[in-house]
């Protein structure tokens, strides 16, 4: 049985609900702050998953390399959990920081296309204006 906080949560998700469906803008706004949310999570997902592969392959390789040049009396599989550890680690914080910078930039160009303030494009995405108006440079589309 629902209990009185939860009516009140239910209350004000529906007075919410139809705040933003009575005004259209709003209702814009929410659904592309919501867009935009989703879409982060989605690119970090990916970035994260792309920088776990990476750091893998990289670690694997570097795994090898050290093991063999430290001799069997380490051990090659001592080799490949260092080289795989760190490779992981390095991959994914690589991996990160593209992904981010990435998707960073597709936001910028889809905004940019929509006529959206560079202003609002900083915050939204928390960057300096300055660097907005660098990747509309680089990207050359304004």
């Amino acid at each position: 049985m629902a209990n009185d906080t939860d009516n009140e949560y239910i209350n004000e998700a529906c007075q919410t609900l139809f705040e933003l469906s009575a005004d259209e803008k709003k209702r814009l706004e929410y659904e592309a702050r919501e867009k935009a949310i989703r879409d982060y999570n989605a690119g970090m997902n990916y970035a994260r998953k792309q920088g776990i592969a990476e750091g893998k392959a990289q670690g694997i390789a570097e795994g090898k390399a050290q093991g063999i040049a430290e001799g069997k009396a380490q051990g090659i599989a001592e080799g490949k959990a260092q080289g795989i550890a760190e490779g992981k680690a390095q991959g994914i914080t690589e991996g990160k920081a593209q992904g981010k910078e990435d998707y960073i930039r597709q936001l910028i160009h889809t905004w940019s296309l929509q006529h959206r303030p560079v202003s609002e494009m900083a915050e939204l995405l928390n960057i300096p204006e300055d660097r907005v108006l660098q990747i509309q440079a680089e990207d050359g589309a304004y």
